[in-house]
């Protein structure tokens, strides 16, 4: 299963355990021959296609087909990687460079609006590709991130160098997690839980892995699933104890298989029985959504 989970599911992870409290397990992938005149460049893992390894970035050595190799890293890192199934982009997409200085060793990065929508770990790991790939340049010590001219974040810590992200600080141990998905028994029209156990990173989130499953249907003939077979989860992520569902248009306009109501609740009593779930809003398209047939959406459910 852990192959059809994405792995942004990493907003459960604190600043802390990126830079220090995870014990190695593994390294960064480094070849160790590369090519002539190459420079790294790091990307994030992307564990749907690469589910086993414990590394949260690895690096590709890339041959610059510019003067400019600062830009030329900039530019590769912000777009997917070429020819690479297994490693993603660290940054939101549209994210582009609209400036660069550098000075006595420190490069500040001017970079796009789009930068800001990042935070917490996934912030973290953005900043750790960039300053990895930059910092492997010798005229390179630091690396300062700057949006709309200005230092971002405006409160914390902006400017970074290779100290500042140990490798083997950069690596999860999977763990196995006890979930509880609620499926409907045909017999008594009532939901009815089914428990599974899955394997994932520590501190990875669980809230992607209950939707999946959810969406999978039920491994037992005695249950079926209360979602249309049409329904596609956008993305998940959970705030102040609200796990904000995101689901295609598509789901709020078919029939389930049974109510309206059984569907809207097998997701949220499914969630909530995460510690840090109270509560489950829904949304169509990135907006909250109103309703979905008879019940009501437009407030958090619990």
């Amino acid at each position: 299963m852990r192959r059809f989970m994405l792995a942004l599911c990493l907003l459960g992870c604190l600043w802390g355990c990126l830079l220090g409290s995870l014990s190695a397990c593994a390294d960064v992938a480094v070849p160790s021959m590369p090519p002539e005149g190459s420079t790294p460049v790091y990307y994030l893992t992307d564990w749907p296609t690469n589910a086993y390894t414990d590394a949260l970035v690895e690096a590709r050595y890339l041959v610059s087909d510019q003067n400019d190799t600062i830009a030329f890293i900039l530019e590769q890192i912000m777009a997917p990687p070429p020819d690479e199934e297994t490693l993603r982009s660290p940054f939101p997409a549209g994210t582009s460079m609209s400036s660069y200085e550098l000075h006595d060793g420190l490069l500040t990065v001017n970079l796009s609006g789009e930068f800001t929508s990042l935070s917490g770990p996934a912030l973290t790991l953005a900043q750790a590709c960039l300053t990895l790939s930059l910092c492997a340049l010798p005229e390179v010590s630091s690396v300062q991130f700057w949006v709309g001219g200005a230092a971002w974040p405006p409160s914390g810590k902006s400017r970074f160098s290779i100290a500042d992200f140990p490798r083997d600080a950069l690596v999860l141990k999977p763990v196995d997690q006890k979930l509880s998905l609620f499926f409907i028994d045909p017999e008594t029209m009532a939901l009815a839980p089914e428990d599974r156990w899955v394997i994932l990173h520590e501190t990875e989130a669980m809230e992607r892995y209950v939707l999946e499953g959810l969406l999978g249907g039920p491994t037992s003939q005695d249950l079926t699933s209360t979602l249309p077979e049409e329904a596609q989860l956008l993305s998940i992520s959970t705030e102040e104890e609200i796990c904000y569902v995101n689901l295609a248009a598509a789901f709020y306009a078919e029939q389930p298989p049974y109510t309206h109501e059984l569907a809207i609740r097998s997701v949220v009593q499914s969630l909530t029985v995460l510690h840090n779930v109270q509560a489950v809003q829904f949304l169509e398209e990135g907006q909250i959504a109103q309703a979905y047939g008879p019940v009501q959406l437009n407030e958090p459910l619990s």
